[in-house]
């Protein structure tokens, strides 16, 4: 991110969505404490969109730069949409979302970057239930490489039309 508009909004909405999540963990039969806050997040999950297509529209980001910000705030609006579900189980979800990050993170510090965070967080839950991920994505050979996430590549077969 080019300006600190778009970070600032982005920080602010990482640290509240924590917040709301501490809250609802403490209060858990609060569902209008739930409904409330999820809007509130929503909005702000909006201001960081409104403030990306401010700054995408004052000069072209790079591609990679575009598909990172639309990913990332992406995954946080399915965060947010999580939790407003009745029965959501709040310390899996953080849980998930801590692990996804420290994934990044070891990927990162070894040298290679993983595009998709959302690749991130199928691969957290993958690893702890222990199950295999099918794929056809560089990005889960990477996390493959990196970390206990164990994956199968996926090849469509070529179907050769007979004479």
């Amino acid at each position: 991110m080019r300006t600190l508009a778009t970070q600032v909004r982005l920080r602010r909405l990482i640290r509240i969505f924590a917040e709301v999540v501490d809250r609802l963990l403490a209060e858990p039969s609060e569902r209008l404490l739930a409904t409330s806050s999820v809007s509130r997040l929503q909005g702000l999950a909006e201001g960081v969109r409104e403030a990306w297509d401010g700054e995408a529209a004052a000069g072209r980001p790079e591609d990679a730069l575009a598909g990172y910000v639309d990913q990332a705030v992406h995954t946080a609006e399915l965060a947010i949409a999580g939790l407003g579900q009745a029965g959501a189980d709040l310390e899996l979800l953080r849980a998930d979302f801590e692990s996804a990050a420290e994934l990044y993170r070891i990927c990162r510090s070894r040298g290679a970057t993983v595009r998709r965070l959302m690749d991130c967080l199928i691969a957290a839950v993958a690893i702890r239930e222990k199950v295999t991920v099918l794929h056809s994505d560089r990005d889960y050979e990477i996390l493959a490489r990196h970390t206990r996430l164990r994956t199968e590549r996926y090849r469509a077969l070529r179907i050769v039309p007979s004479r």
